[in-house]
């Protein structure tokens, strides 16, 4: 059923609509044009869920079809009221500006049924300036493909849904199949060479 709603046009539809597009090349400063969406998600945390939080982490690894320019951006929707109850999206305010060494990130996955994260370091002065993005249904939140987010904790009782897609301006560079796949059958990541793999 998951697998299903991440292919769903009606959910798409919603960041592929006029008022969408217009946004994107506004904040990017590009022609629509040259706009590509990709890394369609819609999440769905369940509370008390362990095996699908994400730690610390940015997207540029994961979608370098922008790579070095990153004039791109993610996109990330509230379908439900989110807060830190329910395990909001934490993330490090102006983190986006720090240098991050390809060979300090880290492959890990914890399961064969875990979602795969390319982890960051952060430090403890990073960690302390963390704050959660507290919104209601319907809001929008916009943020640089570097910043350094992760997921909270859902110790609520209800879902904690998300719709989250990555939009990039292609006019300088595109780096085709620039993105993390991840092998069906062996699990085996076809990644950047650089990223330590554990």
């Amino acid at each position: 059923m998951y697998d299903e709603l991440n292919l769903n046009a009606s959910f798409k539809s919603i960041v592929y609509s006029k008022k969408f597009i217009n946004m994107f090349s506004k904040i990017l400063g590009t022609k629509k044009e040259f706009l590509i969406i990709n890394g369609f998600t819609l999440r769905l945390d369940a509370p008390f869920d362990k095996r699908n939080v994400l730690d610390w982490h940015t997207d540029a690894p994961y979608y370098e079809q922008t790579e070095p320019y990153y004039n791109a951006g993610v996109c990330w929707i509230a379908l439900t009221d989110n807060s830190f109850e329910n395990g909001t999206v934490r993330f490090i305010p102006g983190s986006n500006k720090s240098k991050v060494d390809s060979k300090s990130l880290k492959f890990t996955r914890k399961s064969k049924q875990a979602e795969a994260t390319i982890k960051t370091q952060v430090n403890k002065r990073e960690e302390k300036k963390a704050k959660n993005l507290n919104v209601f249904f319907g809001d929008v939140g916009i943020f640089h493909m570097n910043l350094k987010h992760r997921s909270g904790k859902n110790i609520s009782k209800k879902l904690r849904i998300t719709l989250i897609c990555r939009f990039h301006d292609t006019s300088k560079k595109i780096n085709i199949g620039k993105e993390m796949y991840i092998y069906n059958k062996t699990k085996t990541p076809f990644l950047n060479k650089n990223l330590k793999y554990k």
